[in-house]
């Protein structure tokens, strides 16, 4: 990141790496202010992440100067210990001279740099390590660079058409904003009172407004406060960073109002801020939490979902082969078994026709029987008579033992021809029974081929019907 000899696309996404590595990563962000203060058993043949900074802040590429002052101000981000820590870092620009803090290098350094993209990063981390930390304020205003006096002479400069000018016009009155506003009293000359009449009497409320208002309305400013990531074409790009643009959009009004006669108080600027940070950190911890449950809960219907259509996928296939199933049978089938059934209907009717003519025969034969009783009560009475004829002649031959063969041949023929009349009378009662017993089996017979006949929806005449219209015709013709 610190190669000037590296290709600015790749030192562009170092620093958005390092920016993302420290983005709420407390840990990491005291490893790297830790890696700026002196330890017991350090080799020092190897570079640590601090000196590597350092060595980019003060090298002579200006945009490795603006990568390195960013890069640490991200380390020192909305943290205060981070921030005193960084207090107590010492440097060794020379080896025959003492060394010097960070904060007086740094402000050495701006005086004595021209080049704009340099002194903005310096004037940015400066920015940030002002902010909230009124230990760092009252180093700042004690420091013997006079640090005051050299901000005041940029920001009351006279007006200029350089627009680069008037960003650090505007950086620099911001810096001093921030001097008034976390001011501790400590150090007498620059109290908060004393501040803020320097800043009236040499610098002039309306020049400071309109000096904070220039750095909101440029474009480079607008630009950088939309994203995080470096997406520039080429270094001269570079102006902005975004968190710088968060810290300048939140304190620049408080700012105004310090520097005003009726403006707040610097305590009371400071608990609205601290208030106002609390808020914003409770919210985002909601929100925080909101989120965790919303996803949570994505999972399970996700899951859910998931579940449902792989159960439906199997009905769909399941459906599918049903309905492959269904015209397959009915391609097999289909005429076939209407034609199976129409045949057994028709198999059915025709069986139920004849089962009516052989009823009607039946019928007829019942009539023969009843005939053929009466023949039979008639052979009764002519056996019965023959009988008595039979009797009388025995009688006769009794009193006459010797009567004439013309007799007893007359009894021998009288007793065949019982005999036989004997034995068609037993022919006859068989007949009747087997008779009697068909009789009753067909009318069951009958009677279901009737009930058959009415479901398939044939009309039939019961048998007392016939006779009761048989009767009504014999009336009407009498």
């Amino acid at each position: 990141m610190v190669n000037e000899r590296q290709p600015f696309v790749l030192r562009c996404a170092v620093m958005y790496s390092i920016q993302s590595y420290l983005y709420r990563n407390e840990r990491g962000k005291a490893q790297v202010v830790s890696s700026l203060l002196p330890k017991q058993n350090e080799d020092v043949r190897r570079n640590s992440t601090g000196q590597l900074l350092c060595l980019g802040m003060f090298s002579s590429d200006s945009l490795s100067n603006w990568l390195a002052a960013v890069a640490l101000s991200h380390a020192i981000l909305d943290t205060s210990s981070h921030k005193e820590m960084l207090l107590k870092v010492l440097l060794a620009i020379n080896i025959n001279a003492p060394p010097v803090t960070l904060m007086d290098q740094l402000l050495a350094s701006l005086k004595q740099e021209t080049r704009f993209q340099t002194r903005l990063g310096y004037l940015m981390l400066l920015s940030h390590w002002l902010a909230n930390c009124p230990a760092a304020v009252a180093q700042f205003l004690a420091s013997n660079q006079a640090p005051v006096s050299f901000l005041v002479s940029l920001a009351s400069a006279m007006d200029s058409h350089d627009e680069s000018y008037k960003v650090i016009q505007g950086v620099s009155c911001f810096l001093l904003g921030l001097c008034l506003l976390f001011n501790n009293n400590q150090v007498d000359n620059y109290s908060e009172a004393k501040l803020r009449e320097i800043l009236i009497r040499r610098v002039g409320v309306e020049t400071l407004t309109d000096c904070l208002e220039t750095v909101s309305r440029q474009e480079v400013y607008t630009n950088a406060a939309k994203k995080p990531q470096l997406k520039y074409r080429e270094a001269s790009e570079v102006v902005f960073d975004f968190e710088y643009t968060r810290l300048y959009k939140a304190l620049e009004s408080s700012i105004l109002k310090a520097v005003s006669a009726e403006g707040p108080s610097k305590r009371d600027t400071i608990e609205e801020h601290e208030s106002i940070v609390s808020q914003y950190k409770q919210l985002i911890k909601e929100q925080d939490d909101q989120v965790h449950a919303l996803r949570k809960e994505l999972h399970q219907l996700r899951t859910s979902h998931s579940q449902t259509q792989e159960r439906c996928k199997e009905l769909d296939e399941h459906v599918q082969q049903l309905r492959d199933q269904n015209a397959v049978l009915r391609a097999a089938d289909g005429d076939e078994a209407v034609r199976q059934q129409l045949l057994q209907l028709q198999a059915e009717n025709e069986t139920l026709r004849r089962e009516n003519a052989s009823r009607q025969t039946q019928e007829q034969q019942t009539d023969s029987t009843h005939d053929s009783a009466e023949q039979v009560e008639a052979l009764l009475q002519r056996v019965a008579q023959l009988e008595q004829d039979l009797a009388a002649a025995r009688a006769q031959v009794d009193e006459k033992p010797t009567s004439n063969e013309a007799a007893e041949e007359e009894v021998k023929r009288l007793q065949q021809e019982n005999r036989r009349l004997a034995n068609d009378l037993d022919t006859i009662k068989k007949e009747q029974d087997d008779l009697l017993v068909l009789l009753s089996d067909q009318d069951g017979k009958i009677k279901a081929l009737k009930s058959r006949l009415k479901e398939l929806g044939q009309e039939v005449k019961d048998e007392d019907d016939e006779l009761d219209l048989d009767s009504e015709a014999e009336e009407e013709a009498s």
